[in-house]
């Protein structure tokens, strides 16, 4: 699915952020590339010496499926070949997976949502389609969006498991993730889906402009506002989507008795406390809690910087807190980068690492067409570099996102109005 990319327009507030103050001893841009790329090529090297079999290591989650697809998504983004032999290798079990799925399984939620990222990361990369111009793989897709689409519950949030009464911000982000993939693979996915998760995340949502990981918690996590700013986005998009009719009303693929409803049918249910909220005001305050709080990067927490790449790539924040996000991120991370190209972190070195080549890559900027991964798309690591590519020469993700809607008509008339965008070089 092609559209013209538009960012989403947050809203200028009352007070900008102050001016951008450069690290000490900062780098050029031609030298943080260099060395971002060295890093990304490093990274690889850990992870594909990770690999036995068709899946990666053997460490807690492993060998979960949704491990193996988060390996795989790290790698295509970073620039791997999705021809590359470790490419391949873990393929054939996450298509098995998608296809024979236990009701048991204890992780379902990530499972799903990182093999259909995984998949469509694969497939956009060699823009390979198959009849119809659909994926290759649309029927396993569509078998995995049908069981997350089930996996909601009744306050519009995911929990790790098909039941599960406990439901969190973390695992909501990831589903909707997975969901945005599927609906980029022409996969049907009802509207009352991205509306009861828009409810859901909104009320997380604090007053300071914070969001906390669950009803009922307390502490508010640079994680979660990231997490919450970046739902949030991908709600306005994949609401866009439908509302311009490029969520195509095609027969719902069913799955394990799934009955869902038709793509397109707004469907709210009886517990999903009513937000009217204007979405576009709390990303703002969002960014405004971020200019309070500070980017948090000391420690390094790759899942949080993930969550923050999503963030301000998808509403085009380029400064965060008085600093330019990418460059200050960028320059920690390849600085805490082990001999051995990994990261270290929760909760497990190989995790982290992908979460780290996410980051440096600009995975969610190249899945929606604005940015070429670092090594090129025909990297091999098992051929010591050959094949690398330059940044400048790979094609873009062909991934793109319509333009947004201005913020929804329920929203109080005392807000500002959404065309006022925020500049890049300014915050809320």
């Amino acid at each position: 699915m092609k559209f013209a990319w538009a960012s989403i327009l947050l809203l200028v507030g009352a007070t900008s952020a102050s001016a951008i103050a450069a690290p000490a001893a900062a780098p050029s841009p031609a030298e943080l590339k260099a060395s971002v790329t060295a890093a990304v090529k490093k990274g690889v090297h850990f992870l594909a010496g990770r690999q036995n079999g068709g899946d990666f290591g053997r460490e807690q989650y492993s060998p979960q499926p949704g491990h193996t697809a988060l390996c795989v998504l790290a790698l295509i983004k970073s620039g791997v070949s999705v021809q590359d032999p470790c490419i391949l290798r873990s393929t054939a079990p996450l298509l098995k997976y998608a296809y024979a799925q236990d009701p048991k399984d204890r992780f379902a939620v990530y499972n799903c949502a990182l093999t259909l990222m995984a998949l469509d990361a694969a497939w956009s990369a060699q823009s390979v389609q198959g009849p119809k111009g659909l994926s290759p793989h649309y029927r396993a897709m569509a078998n995995m969006a049908a069981a997350l689409q089930g996996f909601q519950g009744g306050d519009g949030g995911w929990g790790y498991a098909a039941v599960d009464n406990h439901r969190d911000l973390s695992n909501t982000q990831m589903a909707l993730l997975g969901l945005w993939s599927a609906q980029r693979n022409k996969v049907p996915v009802a509207t009352g889906v991205w509306d009861n998760a828009r409810m859901y995340v909104s009320n997380l949502h604090q007053r300071d402009g914070g969001w906390i990981y669950s009803a009922g918690a307390n502490e508010e996590r640079h994680s979660m506002a990231a997490a919450g700013i970046s739902s949030l986005a991908i709600c306005q998009i994949t609401a866009a989507a439908a509302a311009a009719g490029t969520n195509p009303n095609a027969k719902v693929y069913r799955s394990g008795g799934a009955n869902l409803p038709k793509s397109g049918t707004v469907v709210v249910r009886r517990d999903v406390r009513a937000n009217n909220a204007n979405p576009v005001d709390l990303m703002r305050r969002g960014f405004a809690w971020f200019n309070a709080k500070g980017l948090a990067t000391r420690n390094l927490e790759t899942y949080y910087l993930y969550a923050l790449e999503r963030a301000c790539t998808l509403t085009g924040v380029q400064s965060v807190a008085g600093k330019e996000w990418y460059p200050t991120v960028a320059q920690g991370l390849v600085s805490a980068q082990a001999a051995d190209g990994s990261w270290s972190g929760e909760p497990t070195p190989t995790v982290a690492t992908c979460w780290a080549l996410l980051v440096l890559s600009r995975s969610t900027a190249q899945t929606i067409g604005q940015y070429p991964s670092p090594l090129g798309g025909t990297y091999s690591p098992g051929a010591a570099g050959a094949g690398a590519g330059d940044a400048g020469a790979a094609a873009v993700n062909p991934n793109a996102i319509p333009t947004l809607p201005a913020a929804g008509a329920a929203a109080a008339q005392t807000q500002p109005s959404a065309s006022q965008p925020l500049k890049h070089s300014e915050m809320p």
